[in-house]
């Protein structure tokens, strides 16, 4: 997916930094969404068929689409929107990939702006000690 331009609230423009024009790798999702192409490249990919024509405005699509989805299976909460799927796609890749590459994924310019969108992880925190603890120690695995 090349990301170009921005469209906020009706209006579209050039992003806004020279890192935030990137590609972004798909993976699988190239395939699933391959159907969904506009014939216009020049189009964007994620538009809305209404009763009124279409949009692409992103606070209608997420009080009459993605409010309901989130409430249907039980995740919605006050403020719920397309920036808690950037922050968890963040998080989950931050377990895969360094932060460096995330930071560029991202399209930001300090590392300061990505460690924001990023959740807390315990879970994750604490297998990093203990694997740590475990080098130190000359263990291997989850031994006592």
């Amino acid at each position: 997916m090349q990301i170009e331009r921005r469209y906020w609230r009706g209006d579209i423009d050039l992003v806004k930094t020279d890192r935030s024009n990137r590609e972004l790798p798909l993976g699988r999702l190239d395939e699933f969404l391959r159907p969904f192409r506009p014939a216009d490249e020049s189009e964007f990919v994620f538009v809305i068929k209404t009763l009124h024509g279409s949009t692409r405005d992103d606070s209608v699509i997420r009080r009459h689409h993605l409010k309901p989805a989130a409430r249907r299976v039980g995740i919605d909460r006050p403020g719920f929107g397309f920036h808690a799927f950037r922050r968890e796609a963040l998080t989950a890749l931050s377990r895969t990939i360094d932060p460096i590459q995330a930071l560029l994924m991202m399209g930001h310019t300090r590392p300061s702006v990505t460690m924001l969108y990023a959740l807390s992880d315990r879970g994750r925190q604490e297998e990093g000690v203990r694997k740590f603890q475990d080098s130190i120690l000359g263990k291997k695995g989850n031994d006592e």
